[in-house]
């Protein structure tokens, strides 16, 4: 998006504003974790936490994309990796 727009370099004015939009992106960005996930997954009702979690007596610490509520203290779930640090909660709570 950013490489359509048209700036003129010289209007000190211009390249402030552009540099403080860029700046608020970024901010919001890293603290959302945003950079990981796809907007597309967004507006299907995924979203991306940081969870610390225990998995065969080790404690973890990845992403994971959840779709619904935020997940709650002690609750189980089945996963699946999609890369290194991300997976996606496929059931929560399962029987078995």
């Amino acid at each position: 998006m950013i490489s359509f727009f048209v700036m003129d370099l010289g209007n000190l004015k211009l390249l402030l504003s552009f540099g403080f939009f860029m700046f608020i992106m970024y901010w919001l960005t890293m603290k959302t974790h945003n950079i990981f996930i796809n907007p597309v997954l967004a507006v299907m009702g995924y979203n991306i936490y940081d969870v610390h979690y225990e998995r065969n007596g080790n404690e973890c610490e990845d992403f994971f994309l959840v779709k619904g509520p935020r997940l709650r203290k002690n609750e189980r779930c089945r996963i699946v990796e999609i890369s290194e640090q991300l997976y996606v909660v496929t059931e929560r709570n399962p029987e078995v």
